[in-house]
């Protein structure tokens, strides 16, 4: 999370509405000026984000508080003294926040999912996690902060109770020098020097284990990504590239389906938009935006929509 204090996001907002390090220019007699209505509709969002985060967590005490695009990130201690954070939307509707709990709590299915992929991981902090959108299924989401030798891994991960399932992925940073021999081989074909980094050792790869895959040697890759343009790669134990997600705008669409997505969403706002290559096959995904309403939508290269997710 960003930090900013409180106080400076409020001054930030303020200044940047006026445009001007003195006071504001006193509006008309009967009029009000855009800029003090936006800086109060801003002010406005600032407080009801508090009080939902205040509501949800009662007693605790806000330490960190962002502005991330439309929404606020707010951080601080619960009264327990346990940290927490939180993702708020401009009207005051909390859309993600995770607290810390004692690792003790994390449910057994989950530790032996853990450790029968690492044994040698030990938790250093552990997270209980709430999506808007999970409310209504009966699943924990947790993140796990791991210590694998002198590795540091994380695991975000949720267990379904009604199915007695695991389900998630557990990820960290892996040196280029430390990759399999075929990995590296991919990654040297993919990468260039200077994204790799002059001390070699290749942050943006990523070891990635899926919990859900059962099948043996098919539940770890390794993925990156690339700027300019924005992609990125996961690629298999052996060497199979098996996931290309490149960033595109509008105007780069193939013209069927930039078509079906407009005849389709004609009003909807593209606010993200990246082509995607898993085992060979394509499709196109979008961000979208209907006022306040987001959906995601996935188009075939014939113009299909294949699905939306609200």
């Amino acid at each position: 999370m960003r930090r900013h204090c409180i106080t400076l996001v409020v001054a930030l907002l303020s200044a940047a509405a006026v445009g001007q390090t003195g006071p504001p220019a006193k509006p008309k007699a009967g009029r009000s000026s855009p800029v003090t209505v936006d800086v109060k509709r801003q002010q406005k969002a600032l407080d009801d984000a508090i009080a939902a985060v205040r509501k949800e967590f009662r007693g605790c005490v806000i330490r960190e508080i962002a502005r991330e695009d439309d929404r606020f990130e707010i951080g601080g201690k619960m009264a327990n003294g346990k940290a927490f954070e939180a993702q708020i939307s401009e009207d005051g509707a909390i859309e993600y926040w995770r607290r810390q709990i004692d690792p003790a709590k994390l449910p057994r299915q989950i530790v032996r999912a853990i450790m029968a992929r690492l044994p040698e991981a030990k938790p250093i902090a552990v997270w209980e996690a709430s999506e808007a959108e999970e409310e209504e299924e009966e699943e924990d989401l947790y993140v796990v902060e791991l210590k694998v030798g002198k590795a540091r891994m994380t695991a975000e991960v949720g267990y379904s109770a009604e199915e007695d399932e695991v389900f998630g992925s557990i990820a960290g940073p892996v040196r280029v020098r430390n990759l399999p021999r075929a990995v590296a081989a991919a990654a040297k074909k993919h990468l260039k020097v200077a994204e790799i980094g002059s001390d070699g050792e290749g942050r943006m790869v990523q070891k990635v284990i899926e919990l859900e895959e059962d099948e043996p040697g098919q539940d770890t890759s390794y993925r990156w990504e690339l700027e300019r343009p924005a992609r990125q790669y996961s690629v298999t134990a052996d060497g199979k590239v098996v996931l290309v997600e490149q960033e595109m705008a509008e105007a780069d669409l193939p013209k069927t389906v930039r078509q079906a997505v407009r005849k389709a969403y004609a009003k909807a706002k593209l606010v993200e938009i990246r082509k995607v290559t898993r085992n060979g096959a394509v499709s196109y995904r979008m961000e979208a935006t209907f006022g306040y309403e987001g959906i995601e939508i996935r188009v075939t290269p014939d113009g299909k929509v294949s699905e939306e997710l609200y």
